[in-house]
């Protein structure tokens, strides 16, 4: 942990609004610091902290904690990380934390500890790690670790990533898991990389993906495609993957046997994958365009973002809703039975080469689900939750 705060030393260097005479002395203190004269640097930063600056405050934290330029003493760190952390700076708000946590430098104070990491709803992940996995080892409450390691993995800590992945599975009707979350399907197109529906993800900060075993994995949005309805996120931890599907060599011709997979109303029917079976339609759905297809098949919620596979197990699009009709009289959409709509599979494959032309490694190698297969393909169908 203490590697990773030390790095936010760089973050500081143009935070000058305690004043220009504290502003400078900060970047000379830089200066030195960064040729390796930590002691001259302790100097301009001591007289910058004492004028307020709260990125001097923080550093000379670091120096007394590590001892650079001075003997280490943990009551001086300890004092420098409370003077910027009560000016709301987040980084010395998790160092104070950690203090508290360890007992070193002030008594151990867990409670102290936690109020402190509150640091990470300022967006510093490794605040929402250190207590994440402290209730995992401790007397905490597992509700509270999964919470926080969530949120730190989201964040883009591979440590909480690793240590989510390993708790042990989720109830599928704890409701802090569902509640008031985007909910939808989704699956692996490559090595760390998943399919869903843009829509399903739009606008969300955090979200988490949920295999068939109730085990989370934390996601990133990396790539839109709003026409389409797709989007592409990556896991910080690719080996909490299934195995990826299969993309077919081409559209699915009308009339064609397909099936859907997704998560459809999971709060009701349970947090297992539900196969719904029909045919692709022979015309195109009114308003839907020639990039997707008409289905006749039945669609609930939550198979947004869901695989649309042929009879060999291969991936012919992604499923993005259901048909309507819209009563004249009452101005009310009725849901039509037996009718869906899923984008094509070349609109996917647009959706993937937009990625590699961004620099976001795509690869199919992984692919790995034998054909025709559900019950395995099932397996690779993940709940999409978004907040």
């Amino acid at each position: 942990m203490y590697r990773i705060l030390f790095a936010l030393l760089t973050v500081f260097m143009t935070h000058v609004d305690a004043g220009e005479t504290a502003g400078e002395r900060f970047a000379a203190g830089w200066r030195y610091y960064e040729a390796a004269q930590p002691d001259l640097a302790l100097t301009h930063w001591r007289i910058a902290a004492a004028a307020g600056h709260a990125g001097a405050q923080l550093n000379l934290g670091l120096l007394y904690e590590f001892g650079q330029g001075v003997d280490p003493d943990p009551v001086l760190a300890a004092r420098w990380y409370a003077s910027a952390a009560r000016q709301g700076l987040s980084a010395a708000q998790a160092n104070l934390a950690a203090l508290y946590a360890a007992g070193r430098g002030v008594p151990r104070d867990t409670a102290t500890a936690a109020f402190w990491y509150g640091a990470a709803d300022q967006g510093l992940a490794v605040a929402q790690y250190q207590p994440g996995m402290s209730y995992t080892v401790g007397a905490g409450v597992p509700v509270q670790a999964r919470t926080r390691l969530r949120k730190a993995a989201v964040l883009g800590d591979l440590d909480a990533a690793t240590a989510l992945r390993a708790l042990a599975p989720a109830a599928p009707s704890e409701p802090a898991l569902w509640d008031g979350a985007s909910l939808g399907s989704a699956w692996p197109v490559s090595s760390g990389l998943v399919i869903t529906n843009h829509h399903v993800v739009q606008g969300s900060r955090d979200i988490l993906l949920v295999d068939t075993r109730g085990r989370e994995i934390a996601a990133q949005l990396v790539l839109s495609n709003r026409r389409d309805d797709l989007a592409l996120l990556r896991v910080l931890d690719p080996g909490a993957l299934p195995p990826a599907l299969p993309l077919a060599g081409s559209d699915a011709a009308p009339g064609s046997e397909v099936f859907a997979l997704g998560y459809p109303r999971i709060d009701q029917l349970g947090h297992s994958p539900k196969l719904s079976a029909g045919s692709v339609g022979a015309d195109v759905a009114a308003g839907a365009g020639p990039r997707t297809y008409r289905l006749d098949l039945h669609i609930e919620p939550g198979y947004s973002g869901g695989p649309l596979l042929n009879v060999h197990g291969e991936v012919v699009g992604a499923v993005t809703g259901m048909l309507g009709v819209v009563d004249d009289n009452n101005r009310l959409t009725r849901v039509l039975r037996n009718a869906g709509i899923a984008v094509k599979l070349s609109a996917i494959r647009e959706t993937l080469a937009l990625a590699s032309a961004a620099s976001i490694p795509v690869s199919q190698r992984d692919a790995a689900v034998a054909p025709a297969d559900v019950a395995r393909i099932g397996a690779s169908v993940l709940v999409v939750v978004a907040r």
